[in-house]
């Protein structure tokens, strides 16, 4: 009987240390709302927050890497991290990457330096104007904005940044005249750091195709993905995800500065 309580009781502290053994090494940058620490020091965001309860469900959780958006997609290739929130797939990522459903649909938009926003209304506009246009590393919308902006015998050269960051300080600088980046990571950035009234928001969107979050095919196999898939279901049914939304898309996060 003793024998057969430990052979029970061992049967059961394997299977506590198989389920806390699922952990997926996921990257993370500073861009609130969807991802940064807050003023105690965790990290947290509503991609954080979708992950970690996506995972809880499958008795899974994360294990944060803070990386440059560029590095983390360099780092997803090579096998070396299992999970990239924020991502939009592209058939070349695809090679390397599995991806999730879909998730909230925001728009990558043009902001431009005070001053310039009146004259400046349109694409066309800004592809015949002389200004310096700034995007982050590793978007996946370079190349096509690159080849949108060009003129007939020139080749408009793009400003990249590691970080939305650096491209609001580049602004400051007057280094750029304008940038393209999510439209609730500038809000949430710019009035962070005190920048939100050094330029205007144009009616000119690059992008509005919904991120992913996006699995190593190296390390991560399908069926996983697709249990993370019915998880982020689950979510949408029992009202999780929009009780998320509202929670980091209205109201300021308190990143830790």
């Amino acid at each position: 009987m003793r024998s057969a309580i430990r052979l029970l009781c061992l049967a059961f502290a394997l299977h506590g240390a198989l389920a806390s053994s699922c952990e997926l090494r996921m990257t993370w940058k500073h861009d609130p709302p969807y991802q940064y620490q807050d003023g105690q020091g965790r990290l947290s965001g509503l991609e954080i927050e979708i992950a970690r309860a996506a995972l809880a469900r499958m008795q899974c959780q994360i294990v944060p890497l803070e990386l440059p958006f560029a590095r983390a997609m360099t780092e997803l290739e090579a096998g070396r991290i299992d999970l990239v929130p924020g991502v939009l797939p592209t058939p070349e990522r695809q090679r390397y990457a599995r991806f999730s459903l879909p998730g909230l649909a925001t728009r990558n938009l043009v902001f431009l330096r005070n001053g310039l926003a009146q004259r400046i209304t349109t694409l066309d506009e800004l592809r015949a104007s002389d200004l310096r246009v700034g995007l982050e590393r590793g978007t996946a919308y370079r190349a096509e904005l690159k080849t949108r902006l060009s003129r007939p015998g020139m080749e408009r050269r793009l400003e990249e940044a590691t970080s939305l960051e650096g491209l609001l300080r580049m602004l400051q600088m007057q280094r750029i005249d304008a940038f393209v980046a999510d439209e609730y990571s500038t809000a949430f950035l710019a009035q962070e750091l005190g920048l939100a009234a050094s330029f205007k928001a144009s009616a000119i969107v690059i992008d509005n195709e919904p991120p992913v979050f996006a699995f190593s095919r190296r390390l991560v196999a399908p069926d996983f993905v697709e249990r993370f898939n019915a998880a982020l279901e689950a979510l949408r049914r029992d009202g999780t995800l929009k009780r998320l939304e509202v929670r980091f898309l209205t109201a300021a996060p308190t990143p830790r500065r």
